[in-house]
């Protein structure tokens, strides 16, 4: 299969072995997505070195097994909107996470990038109404956001059109870049 070629290449260049069973395994996958066909089970040759070291049903199984997560997977997916303003911000350059929350509402958000969202959605919220409160007991006004920066990812809170917004990102980006980045990624939101 050529879409196969250059990671086999690849992978011939840096190990022989592991390339063929690479491709001993892409091929047998390809074999298996046959609609129909027949095969047998022949005893090995005995001047050939061993390279599959799993059994066919083995084989079999795994393929199976992930042929059907695949089809779970794409049934269970939500319908992806391309003009929808979640799939076009969560694409925007150096987001690794977006989540959009009704602050009156503690069960509604949205959110792209996130496996498991419903912590972060918990602790958005707590931390939103955290700084809302110190923003009222020091009389600095209104929440608009906050930046905080860590080793793995950078993380923003915003309040934008009564909406709280929660977008990670990169921890390459320093606390302006966030700032500026934050800016027009909510500028995006309204238009």
């Amino acid at each position: 299969d050529p879409t196969y070629s250059p990671v086999i290449e690849t992978l011939f260049a840096i190990t022989p072995i592991l390339a063929i069973i690479v491709f001993l395994v892409i091929a047998f996958r390809r074999i298996l997505s046959w609609k129909a066909g027949n095969f047998e089970s022949l005893p090995a040759e005995p001047n050939r070195t061993r390279t599959i070291f799993h059994s066919y049903q083995g084989l079999l199984l795994e393929t199976a097994q992930a042929a059907d997560e695949a089809i779970n997977a794409a049934a269970h997916l939500p319908e992806a909107d391309s003009k929808s303003p979640m799939v076009t911000l969560s694409r925007f350059p150096g987001v690794e996470f977006l989540m959009v929350l009704q602050p009156d509402d503690e069960k509604t958000f949205d959110a792209r990038g996130l496996e498991n969202p419903q912590p972060v959605a918990g602790w958005s919220r707590q931390a939103m109404d955290r700084f809302r409160a110190l923003g009222d007991r020091l009389q600095a006004g209104p929440l608009q956001h906050v930046e905080g920066v860590g080793r793995q990812r950078n993380v923003a809170l915003a309040s934008h059109q009564h909406l709280d917004f929660c977008v990670g990102w990169k921890h390459s980006l320093s606390v302006s870049e966030i700032r500026e980045s934050m800016k027009k990624l909510l500028a995006l939101w309204v238009s």
